[in-house]
């Protein structure tokens, strides 16, 4: 028996020793340990600051991208009539001058308004080179060119509502004063309005399938059903 007393004691003893250390241990992490930051929680004020942030960046991405899309407009609409008029004013106005005067005055760093601007300046500057080279058209011809030009502005300001969006009227001006400029003559006049007229119908007829997919399909109420007549039995 004294052997097992000794035993348990013995036991005992190292069993204490180890508590001991457990607890020393536990309560040197316990002092160490700090809690971790909840992250805050957004308010509303700060939820719909932030919404209305990004909503104001889309709009000026938005705006940002039109306004680029302009600049490629004007720039491709002076490109067009040069291009049209380059073998007869190349002397008076070689490609060089043309190039200067887009980079000068039409790059992507220029407000949209002053590049618009100043392509319709380059375009009369053409213009006026091609009339010093080539004879004044006469008044037949002046004549067929303005119901020429009514006759594809008749047919754009009918559909406006429905071209609005796809060709924009800065889009549609400076392709009449490329494609109908002063000095075309009259056949070559009529031929350009019916292919502008041609052009203007076809997209009319796209935005018109558009609208008709977008609407919501309309629903059929039907009649209510008719009940036989309840007999006396």
């Amino acid at each position: 028996m004294t052997y097992w007393w000794l035993f348990i004691l013995w036991f005992g003893a190292w069993g204490i020793v180890f508590l001991m250390i457990f607890l020393w241990r536990t309560a040197e992490r316990l002092s160490q340990w700090k809690p971790r930051p909840r992250p805050n929680r957004p308010t509303k004020e700060e939820l719909d600051r932030q919404k209305q942030e990004l909503e104001r960046r889309q709009r000026e991405n938005e705006t940002q991208e039109e306004a680029q899309r302009r600049r490629e407009e004007a720039r491709t609409a002076c490109e067009r009539l040069f291009v049209l008029h380059a073998p007869e004013i190349k002397d008076r106005f070689p490609r060089e001058t043309f190039d200067g005067f887009v980079t000068k005055h039409l790059g992507d760093g220029r407000p949209v308004e002053y590049v618009e601007r100043r392509a319709k300046d380059l375009q009369e500057i053409i213009l006026d080179h091609l009339r010093k080279v080539v004879p004044e058209p006469s008044i037949l011809a002046a004549e067929a060119r303005t119901e020429a030009r009514a006759a594809v502005q008749g047919c754009y300001d009918e559909n406006a509502d429905l071209l609005r969006e796809a060709f924009p009227p800065v889009r549609f001006d400076a392709e009449m004063r490329v494609r109908l400029p002063d000095m075309v003559p009259a056949e070559e006049a009529w031929k350009q309005a019916r292919d502008m007229i041609h052009e203007l119908l076809v997209i009319v007829a796209d935005e018109k399938i558009k609208q008709n997919r977008q609407k919501p399909p309309s629903r059929k109420i039907k009649p209510p059903s008719e009940k036989p007549p309840m007999h006396n039995i």
